[in-house]
């Protein structure tokens, strides 16, 4: 994070501080000359990564109080930036800061504006900023801490005066509702610094007749009064505590405040108030009004920006850094799982080879062993005979002695179509097997078939009636199909079914005397691996 440092301006010096938990640690101090600017500046080069807040304790600086109509948004901002320029014209230094509304009429809302008078108080220090792109996080009026510090005090902020002895003089502010009301700033001279006790009293009744005069307290009220005393001088307070009977005096020295703040008493020439209300500007509601430009906080916002911008690249490089570190367990342990398979792996390789040393010698390779086994299940195939497809056959034939068998077909083929029909001799005989060779590179046992076709006849009274022929064919392949093992095909009927020629016989001669016995042809094929 970056170091946050604090400048205190007074009329008689600008004084750096290094913001730290304990409290502030005073660094430098550089009067308003010419000098003092080029010491500045030499003190701003060195320390440019570090984040700005600027408090102004002048004098010149105004409080004006004002209700206004209850509107929101834009126009409301419109609205009281026209006030504030009004209020403190010519001077860019202005803040509206809200009491709330009234509680009956309209409700108004109540608004303190404050701001400083005199910004060429302001402008050689805030030009040095610029010029060296010093961040500048806030820009405050030294009452404007004053109401954060009360809270920090546990103090009732309804109605308080709240005065406290600077470097600049005696700072007298009157908080109400919580929210800074109305300060002022009274020069001590030397001769009222060692009245001290006396000085205090007599402007917190000059400022509770203001107060009253302005109807912004009751006259008879009485005003509690809080007095930021400096170390080592409680006791002579003490004796002025009840001298004033319009106030309520409540004594704090500066070391136990600094306590209850949770710092260090302040290490000073003075009386260490400022740097009491110095330690409370990095808290957010602090900085969240002040009096700064957008312009002369121009690089407060860069460096937020290259802040989050840093921010979001260290939390990718850790997100890489944890997935890369994912990534080589993960690795690790496939590692690990591969090492323990490769492991297994030659392990029962050895085994095997053990086991295979143990083994008579084969007369070959095994690569050439597997080929000469699927060969000789080759040729073993290619022995298959027709019996079986006989025997299925004849028992088909048995049940139909009126048939009669002329030839029949065989071939071993990939195929159960492989014979088609064709016309055959009047003889009845069993034809060798056509050499229908087996496809190249498919296995025997893989669609071979024992493929038969059937030539024969029907009696020669079947051909004057047609349909009791194709009955006759049906009923033999009907035989056939009861063996789910056959695959049955008519390839050829005893008479012509074609839908454009008339029913008759394809034997039947007009020319001859003689009637020729009907003819068909059926096709049976069976898988030889059944």
């Amino acid at each position: 994070m970056a170091p946050r440092r604090l400048l205190y301006l007074d009329a008689s010096a600008l004084t750096a501080y290094l913001w730290q938990a304990h409290g502030p640690v005073l660094e430098d101090s550089f009067p308003p000359s010419a000098d003092g600017l080029v010491r500045f500046d030499d003190y701003l080069q060195s320390r440019t990564r570090s984040v700005f807040h600027l408090v102004a304790d002048v004098a010149e600086e105004g409080y004006h109080f004002e209700a206004v109509p209850p509107v929101r948004g834009a126009d409301r901002k419109a609205m009281l930036r026209r006030k504030s320029g009004q209020y403190f014209f010519g001077s860019p230094y202005g803040v509206a800061l809200s009491l709330g509304r009234q509680p009956s009429g309209r409700r108004d809302e109540q608004i303190v504006f404050a701001g400083l008078t005199r910004p060429q108080i302001l402008e050689p220090w805030l030009n040095r900023l610029t010029t060296r792109e010093c961040p500048l996080a806030s820009l405050h009026a030294l009452p404007m801490l004053m109401p954060e510090l009360a809270r920090r005090l546990k103090l009732d902020t309804r109605a308080r005066l709240l005065i406290m002895a600077t470097r600049a003089g005696l700072r007298q502010c009157f908080i109400d509702k919580g929210t800074l009301r109305f300060a002022r700033l009274t020069v001590l001279g030397p001769e009222t610094t060692a009245k001290l006790p006396e000085a205090f009293l007599e402007q917190s009744e000059r400022l509770r007749q203001y107060l009253a005069a302005q109807r912004w307290l009751a006259r008879d009220a009485i005003l509690p009064a809080t007095f930021l005393v400096p170390e080592g001088r409680l006791h002579e307070f003490e004796a002025f505590r009840n001298a004033a009977p319009g106030l309520a005096v409540e004594l704090w020295d500066i070391g136990s405040a600094a306590r209850a703040c949770g710092m260090r008493p302040p290490a000073s020439n003075g009386s260490g108030a400022e740097a009491l209300c110095l330690h409370t500007l990095p808290q957010r509601r602090v900085s969240m009004v002040q009096l700064a430009s957008p312009a002369e906080r121009r690089y407060m916002h860069l460096w937020r920006a290259n802040t989050v911008l840093h921010a979001v690249t260290a939390v990718v490089l850790l997100g890489s850094a944890l997935a890369v570190g994912k990534l080589y367990v993960l690795g690790t342990d496939i590692g690990e799982a591969a090492r323990a398979l490769q492991d297994d792996i030659d392990r029962d390789r050895r085994a095997r080879q053990a086991i295979e040393a143990r083994l008579p010698s084969l007369p070959a390779r095994p690569d050439e062993l597997r080929g000469i086994v699927t060969s000789v299940r080759s040729l073993r195939a290619r022995e298959a005979g027709p019996q079986p497809l006989f025997a299925d056959i004849a028992r088909a034939l048995d049940q139909m002695p009126a048939i009669r068998l002329e030839r029949l077909d065989w071939q071993l083929a990939n195929e159960p179509e492989a014979l088609s029909g064709a016309s055959a001799a009047p003889a009845a005989s069993v034809s060798q097997p056509t050499p229908t060779p087996i496809r190249p590179g498919m296995p025997a046992t893989s669609g071979l078939f024992a493929v038969g076709l059937l030539h024969a006849t029907l009696p020669a009274d079947h051909a004057a009636e047609p349909r009791r022929g194709i009955e006759a064919v049906q009923a033999l392949a009907a035989a056939l199909a009861e063996n789910p093992a056959l695959r049955v095909q008519i390839v050829q009927w005893p008479v012509d079914l074609q839908p454009n020629q008339f029913l008759r016989a394809p034997n039947l001669s007009a020319s001859e005397s003689r009637i020729d016995p009907p003819r068909f042809q059926i096709r049976v094929a069976a898988r030889l691996d059944r």
